[in-house]
């Protein structure tokens, strides 16, 4: 079993769509995938079309619910365990839950996704939240490889470099790199990328590009694969997880 981590602290940057297409073209190729939502506005249920605000990760920290209570069936072979209705507040007490289970505060979402071990699942994907608090931590730590989107424009080069520090204060190396939100219609998006691929050809991952069909699909309740499935950007996630998906072999792994 996998676990990857769709993060970065800057907001508006691809990290929930890539996460949940990821998560699904990865269930498309025959793997058996669990995404989980640690974002308080939990929107990968709404880009699933199941009902947001449903007991997910936050009740089962807190132990009210069970993984088979929280754990919601999104697709074939695609499970989603939503960020539930009390994610702000398991955030505001994370040393106190942490505390009262006689846990480091680091090992909270370790402890609560314990019941991946058992073998069925091949990949664990999370999307994180924008901003930087103890549950990212958790995540980051939790992660086997850390994928981090980034928009080709220079206020999401700056939120990424600085969240490679907060990476490198944890003992982590940057993993890859996602272009995102590709717009050639922008001057600026080829210069930019072009000084990416000079200074991180070897952990770059091939763009994402921008369409509106993604919003659209998502304000269906659709992936891009269920919406439009022979759009470009369609393709583009499909070659996504064929990549991390043969890369994956050479990882070194946290899971059981």
């Amino acid at each position: 079993m996998k676990r990857v981590a769709l993060a970065i602290e800057k907001g508006g940057t691809g990290k929930t769509t890539s996460a949940v297409h990821l998560a699904h073209a990865l269930a498309l190729m025959g793997r058996n995938v669990l995404l989980v939502d640690t974002d308080t506005q939990d929107q990968c249920a709404a880009h699933l079309g199941l009902k947001q605000f449903q007991p997910g990760l936050a009740e089962l920290i807190l132990g009210e619910v069970t993984p088979r209570q929280a754990v919601l069936k999104a697709r074939d072979r695609l499970y989603l365990l939503p960020a539930g209705e009390k994610l702000d507040q398991v955030k505001a007490g994370l040393d106190d839950i942490a505390a009262r289970a006689s846990l480091e505060t680091r090992e909270i979402l370790a402890q609560a996704l314990s019941f991946t071990s058992s073998g069925s699942l091949d990949w664990i994907i999370l999307d994180t939240a924008p901003g930087s608090d103890a549950l990212l931590l958790n995540v980051l730590l939790f992660a086997d490889v850390v994928i981090t989107p980034v928009p080709p424009e220079m206020l999401a080069i700056r939120g990424m470099m600085r969240f490679f520090r907060t990476l490198r204060l944890l003992g982590r190396s940057v993993d890859y790199i996602l272009p995102t939100i590709h717009d050639k219609r922008v001057s600026k998006t080829q210069r930019i990328m072009d000084k990416l691929k000079e200074r991180f050809s070897d952990i770059l991952l091939n763009k994402i590009s921008y369409t509106s069909m993604i919003s659209e699909a998502a304000g269906a309740g659709l992936t891009i694969f269920e919406y439009k499935p022979g759009h470009g950007a369609a393709q583009e996630y499909i070659h996504l997880a064929e990549t991390i998906d043969k890369e994956s072999r050479s990882w070194r792994t946290n899971a059981a």
